[in-house]
């Protein structure tokens, strides 16, 4: 079992162009990593956590994109109803 530390996300604009969805995370040895691998890996029994501002949280897998409507899967989270640096939605992009 290996534990990912992410920092950074990359974004991509969704399907029908409305938002903007956490297509990858970036990790602190400067890998990047697509939301299906960071699952598969999950699904393995990895551990996958965020660190920003002095606090982790884990990252887990969702069914898909939280966006009203929005079909995107797989998806992830952190707490979704977070604004603490730690949330996924809030690290900064790489």
């Amino acid at each position: 079992m290996a534990k990912f530390v992410v920092t950074k996300v990359r974004r991509a604009v969704s399907g029908d162009g409305t938002h903007a969805h956490v297509a990858a995370l970036c990790t602190t040895d400067g890998l990047c990593y697509s939301c299906r691998q960071v699952v598969e890996s999950i699904r393995e029994g990895d551990v996958w956590i965020t660190r920003a501002g002095g606090v982790d949280a884990i990252v887990k897998p969702v069914r898909r994109c939280p966006y009203d409507g929005c079909k995107a899967t797989p998806y992830l989270e952190t707490n979704p109803h977070s604004d603490r640096l730690d949330n996924l939605e809030n690290l900064p992009g790489c």
